[in-house]
C-alpha cells in the first residue's frame, strides 16, 4: 500500500510517532508482565521504523 503525505502531514505525524517514542522507555521500565514488556519493545521497533521512513520524505 503507497500513501502520500503533504509536508505538514508527514511533520505530525512524525510529531505524534516521536512523542510516543519518548512515553514508550519509562512504560517498558515499568511494565512488569514480560509479554506486555515485549509487544510494547515491538511496538517500540515499528515505530522507529516508520519515523525512519517517514524521515525520508
Amino acid at each position: 500500500m503507497m500513501l502520500e503525505f503533504s509536508q505538514r502531514e508527514a511533520e505530525v505525524l512524525r510529531s505524534l510517532i516521536r512523542e510516543r517514542l519518548e512515553e514508550l522507555g519509562p512504560e517498558i521500565h515499568h511494565t512488569r508482565t514480560a509479554e506486555v514488556k515485549d509487544e510494547l519493545k515491538d511496538l517500540r521497533s515499528e515505530l522507529r521504523s516508520l519515523l525512519s521512513r517517514l524521515s525520508q520524505t
